[in-house]
């Protein structure tokens, strides 16, 4: 080997031979170049940002130019040529690992080349950005596949309003769980080297579920079988879903759609108290049930009303059936004259008080709530009895043991009845339809009370008429005769009714003689000697006389003996 050559410099050499003798004839000739002198202090200076990485060396004083070569990971070579000491290689691309080499260069040859200098590039942006959506939680996963040089990777989210999120991870997937409904979400994510970030990637665009609306409430119009929902609009919703169902035993459905703030059902039925609810979606998501308040709709018309009558009191008992969705009722009548009396309750029965006698009323029921009337029930016509004008009286017929009783009505169209009864519990009646009736069947010696009523009802529309039947018969118990004197004792037990007595003593000529009192006893004097006797006893009071007692016969003979 021979040292000490100086680069890139043209040497001419031969060999000779040579031993102990000397030297022998030397070798044909021949003209060698020495290398370059490698270069030295190499370095890379690559920016984060650029696609171009700067190189220099050290100065080779015989080089007349460089050659650089950059070779990354895929061996696709980027080189540049100079005459100074750097050089730019551009075109670097993202996520490579790079070998460069510097060359010097001369007319007559070139450098060796020696250990390369390495320098990576900044991460490619992320790519294969993908974006899911949970629509019953508003999870948002951003995903992305993975890219060379990374250390880690930030994703950010800014919603609609401006608000940023943001994620750190090693992994290729991000998490966004606060996020909002009703509100649209751009994603991006970049990758991180060192000091060094990727481009950002492509944005990904996804909107949350929308959100559920609030103020949800119902009105009805009363007179209609249409409800109205409002609502106040809901943050990303394109679409409204009312819903409702009714608490009457048929559990009746009802629902409407809206793109804006309101819908109407149509075909609700009365008495409903309705559950309501509401949901909203977009093109791909649907909200949670928001709860409304509850609607309500005009009660139903009472049915199967009925009005009793009593005449006694000149009142109205009304009856009906249960409405759905009635919180009370009225009920009401209304006279000719335009007079209306009405009763509340919230019962399905009132009493109506204070009418006038003799007038027909229309008697009929409202349903209501706190909301609505419903309209008024089939109307039932009801009179009250007539108007009592003048006291009633009553003459005793003797002979028939019966009462002619006479009243004055305002009105003839109704039929009547009079009625008596006595202390004890007995009661006779007759009815017509004119101002007077005959009551017979009365029990003897009775005091009886007589009213009269409109048939077929308890009220009595006159005052009570105090009046006797005839006195009860008596019974003749003995007839004792003073033989000497010429008369006779005769006893009794006394009768019902009876105020006066009259013993009669009748001898076959018809003559009589008698005696009166009112006790049970007395004595019938100026008898006639040798004449047979009948005695009777008869009881009277202020009117009527009894008829005669059981008959006893005794006689006075002619010498004044009894016989």
């Amino acid at each position: 080997m021979v040292g000490g050559l100086k680069s890139a410099t043209s040497y001419n050499c031969s060999v000779y031979t040579a031993n102990i003798g000397g030297m022998g004839a030397s070798s044909k000739v021949w003209t060698i170049t020495t290398f370059l002198r490698k270069t030295i202090n190499t370095s890379v200076d690559y920016g984060c940002d650029k696609s171009i990485a700067t190189v220099t060396w050290g100065k080779v004083s015989e080089a007349e130019s460089f050659r650089v070569v950059a070779v990354d990971s895929h061996n696709t070579s980027l080189s540049c040529t100079t005459q100074s000491t750097s050089c730019e290689i551009t075109g670097v691309r993202c996520g490579q690992w790079y070998t460069v080499h510097v060359t010097a260069v001369s007319s007559k040859c070139n450098s060796m080349t020696y250990s390369p200098v390495f320098f990576e590039t900044a991460p490619c942006a992320p790519t294969s950005v993908n974006v899911f959506r949970e629509c019953s939680s508003n999870l948002i996963i951003l995903s992305w596949a993975p890219t060379n040089n990374t250390d880690y990777y930030k994703a950010t989210s800014v919603d609609s309003f401006g608000k940023p999120m943001t994620c750190v991870t090693g992994e290729t997937a991000c998490f966004f769980t606060n996020t909002v409904c009703g509100r649209g979400y751009q994603f991006t994510v970049y990758a991180t080297r060192g000091i060094c970030n990727s481009k950002e990637s492509v944005t990904a665009f996804v909107k949350t579920a929308p959100c559920e609306p609030d103020n949800v409430w119902i009105t009805s119009e009363c007179y209609s079988d249409t409800l109205v929902n409002i609502w106040d609009m809901a943050a990303g919703a394109k679409l409204y879903r009312v819903e409702a169902m009714g608490n009457t035993p048929t559990r009746n459905m009802y629902s409407c759609t809206s793109t804006g703030n309101n819908c109407s059902f149509s075909g609700v039925q009365c008495g409903e108290s309705l559950s309501v609810w509401i949901t909203t979606s977009d093109e791909d998501c649907s909200s949670g049930k928001a709860l409304g308040k509850v609607g309500t709709t005009v009660p139903c018309i009472p049915q199967n009303v009925s009005a009793v009558l009593d005449c006694a009191s000149n009142s109205i008992t009304m009856h009906w059936e249960y409405s759905h969705g009635a919180n009370f009722y009225i009920g009401s009548v209304v006279g000719r004259n335009g007079t209306k009396l009405t009763c509340n309750t919230t019962d399905t029965h009132c009493v109506i008080q204070g009418l006038s006698c003799g007038q027909n009323y229309s008697a009929h029921v409202i349903a209501e709530n706190k909301k609505c009337k419903s309209n008024e029930s089939m109307r039932v016509i009801t009179g009250t009895g007539p108007c009592y004008s003048g006291n009633i009286t009553a003459d005793v017929d003797c002979k028939a043991n019966a009462f002619n009783v006479q009243w004055t009505m305002s009105s003839s169209k109704y039929w009547y009845t009079a009625l008596a009864a006595s202390h004890d519990g007995h009661k006779a009646s007759c009815s017509t339809n004119n101002t007077s009736c005959i009551i017979q069947d009365l029990q003897c010696g009775q005091i009886y009370s007589v009213t009269v009523v409109i048939s077929n009802t308890s009220g009595s529309i006159s005052s009570p008429y105090q009046i006797q039947s005839v006195p009860c018969i008596p019974t003749l118990s003995d007839v004792k005769v003073n033989c000497h004197s010429n008369f006779a004792l005769v006893q009794w037990k006394k009768s019902m009714g009876a105020k006066q007595y009259k013993a009669v003593a009748e001898n076959a000529q018809g003559n009589t003689t008698y005696c009166s009192t009112s006790n049970s006893s007395c004595i019938v004097s100026g008898l006639q000697c040798g004449q047979l006797y009948s005695v009777t006893v008869i009881a009277s009071d202020q009117q009527c006389n009894s008829g005669p007692s059981n008959a006893i016969q005794p006689g006075i003979g002619e010498d004044g003996n009894y016989t």
